[in-house]
């Protein structure tokens, strides 16, 4: 079962992480550009400032199962996975 819970894990990483990369950063791109060539600049910084909070998200998540997938060092890793 650990093995069927590590693969389940990486599935839902990769999924996961493609959904928000390539649905996600484009919607609020696209948002963004829209709203700045409308003058509403105050959207636009709020769309791109969101989109990489998106990236930002996906990486710090997918950086934690890693170390969490491979746990070998405890004392130097759970400030890491903290």
């Amino acid at each position: 079962t650990s093995l069927l819970m590590k693969r389940l894990g990486h599935i839902l990483a990769v999924s996961s992480s493609a959904i928000f990369l390539l649905l996600v950063f484009p919607l609020l791109c696209h948002s963004a550009i829209h709203d700045a060539r409308q003058g509403r600049t105050d959207f636009a910084a709020f769309y791109s400032a969101a989109a990489f909070v998106v990236i930002t998200l996906v990486l710090s998540v997918r950086e934690i199962l890693s170390h969490l997938y491979n746990w070998y060092a405890p004392s130097v890793q759970k400030f890491v996975v903290r």
